[in-house]
């Protein structure tokens, strides 16, 4: 069928093309009858039943830097508009919006995605609700960021890192280091942001140095849920 010309059915697909899922088919929940028990379907997911929604509020947790900390570098001065996919600590247990995930997909425009394939999301930021944008990502500072090796004191890298106990971890991090946009690389201001996962599922964005004129968009967003 072409686009627009498939009636929608319960199958947690988007079969008539307009970005919708299961849209107007009552009762539909396709993954009711897949989840174990302490699960419940919601969105078309298996999730943990009790499972929240993210709440933004105003943290004192600091900013980390994993590439000076003895962290992992996974994007090199030079990988702008790269992605790169990282394993997810086992013994973290970090639950995104109530289901477990096993590895993210980190992009050096400054946003992590919980999805299966790359997004491929690059440094043109939209609305986190725009349609036909997957969401299941975390947008910590999602604009056109580019990882610099001509800097005077430092480059520009993305780096991970884990705290606590290696393997039951207390959170797992995500650091973009010293980068800048592309709009204003020719000077010395920098970027440092920071997204940690913690083993009780919060999400904290910590940021370090920042530009006057930054206008990345931060966010978390998961299919059928923005905050």
């Amino acid at each position: 069928h072409a686009a627009n010309t498939c009636p929608e059915v319960c199958n947690g697909e988007d079969d008539d093309g307009d970005d919708d899922i299961d849209e107007g088919v009552d009762n539909c929940e396709p993954c009711e009858n897949a989840c174990t028990e302490g699960q419940v379907c919601s969105n078309n997911v298996c999730r943990e039943e009790d499972f929240t929604r993210y709440i933004a509020s105003a943290s004192s947790r600091q900013y980390r830097n994993a590439c000076s900390s003895g962290g992992t570098m996974i994007l090199a001065p030079g990988s702008s508009d790269a992605a790169v996919m990282v394993p997810i600590p086992e013994g973290l247990g970090f639950l995104f919006y109530g289901r477990p995930v096993t590895k993210m997909w980190v992009g050096a425009d400054g946003w992590i995605s919980f999805d299966d394939a790359n997004p491929d999301l690059g440094g043109q930021p939209e609305a986190i609700d725009a349609p036909g944008l997957s969401g299941n990502a975390i947008y910590a500072f999602w604009d056109d960021i580019k990882l610099v090796s001509r800097r005077s004191d430092s480059n520009g890298k993305v780096c991970v890192g884990t705290a606590g106990n290696p393997d039951t971890p207390s959170s797992f991090y995500v650091t973009w280091s010293d980068v800048c946009l592309e709009r204003s690389c020719e000077s010395e201001d920098s970027i440092d942001v920071m997204v940690e996962l913690m083993a009780d599922s919060k999400i904290y964005i910590a940021y370090g140095d920042a530009i006057d004129n930054i206008k990345g968009v931060p966010g978390i967003g998961e299919k059928g849920a923005r905050d």
